[in-house]
């Protein structure tokens, strides 16, 4: 999680949202010897593998849209007007919070979540429902401690 609050690039987020996401499968589905468990892990995996595709293929566009994966790169390419489809974006920047809200258990994605809570151990739930907020807060105040501090230095 710390990883991916320090990120500027979205290949660099992606790998790490990845290695937060598998570790938390296995834990899911800690309790081996238990039916909900094990279901609960196959659930949180199968929509966790959809939300992934989500993101990366909002990656992928946004990469198209702009020619970057760096965030202050595709900031500058979106303002300066330069970018071939700026509706591209709009649609690469809708997948890459599509996947993103899958993955925090965003109010619209959270489908998942009453089902994994009740098959994952108790310390795990805590871990689940809080770390994701946790690091998502970070990341944005990370985020706009940049953008204001570049703006700053002209």
């Amino acid at each position: 999680m710390c990883l991916m609050s320090s990120a500027i690039e979205l290949v660099l987020i992606f790998i790490a949202l990845e290695i937060s996401s598998i570790s938390t499968y296995i834990l899911t589905g800690f309790r081996r010897h238990d039916a909900a468990s094990s279901e609960s892990s196959l659930k949180y995996f199968l929509l966790g593998s959809f939300a992934t595709a989500f993101f990366l293929y909002g990656v992928a566009l946004i990469f198209g849209a702009t020619g970057s994966t760096n965030i202050d790169n595709i900031s500058r390419a979106l303002h300066s007007g330069l970018a071939p489809l700026p509706v591209l974006a709009y649609v690469a920047t809708a997948f890459l919070f599509i996947g993103l809200g899958f993955k925090v258990a965003a109010v619209p994605f959270h489908v998942w979540t009453p089902d994994v809570y009740e098959g994952a151990p108790s310390p795990i739930v805590g871990l689940m429902s809080t770390g994701p907020k946790a690091w998502r807060s970070r990341f944005c105040c990370a985020s706009c401690s940049r953008r204001i501090s570049r703006d700053a230095s002209g």
